[in-house]
């Protein structure tokens, strides 16, 4: 088993918001790569109010984000950069993200 991984919270100052991702836990298969099976985990967004309280979570796509801290936050939004070695889109020599807005 490959644990579940927390990354830090971040503040969204213009929404008065929080939010954190984190990457679930995954079976540990040894006949997979090892570098695929960490590239192919899934991760999730949480949103919490101004009090900490959840105001949801979402599973983000998989295999289209790095999971190595592939994204950063500005005053109201997150931005994810395209980037994942097991997507069959990947196009290293382009920059792309998605940014996620509320």
């Amino acid at each position: 088993m490959v644990n579940p991984h927390f990354y830090e919270v971040g503040y969204l100052p213009a929404r008065d918001m929080y939010i954190r991702l984190h990457v679930g836990e995954e079976e540990y298969n040894t006949s997979k790569k090892l570098n695929d099976i960490l590239a192919g985990r899934k991760l999730y967004l949480t949103v919490f109010d101004n009090q900490f309280n959840i105001l949801g979570e979402s599973e983000l796509a998989t295999k289209r984000y790095s999971l190595l801290t592939g994204w950063c936050m500005t005053s109201d939004a997150l931005l994810l950069y395209v980037d994942n070695p097991l997507s069959s889109e990947n196009k290293e020599e382009n920059f792309e993200y998605d940014e996620l807005r509320w």
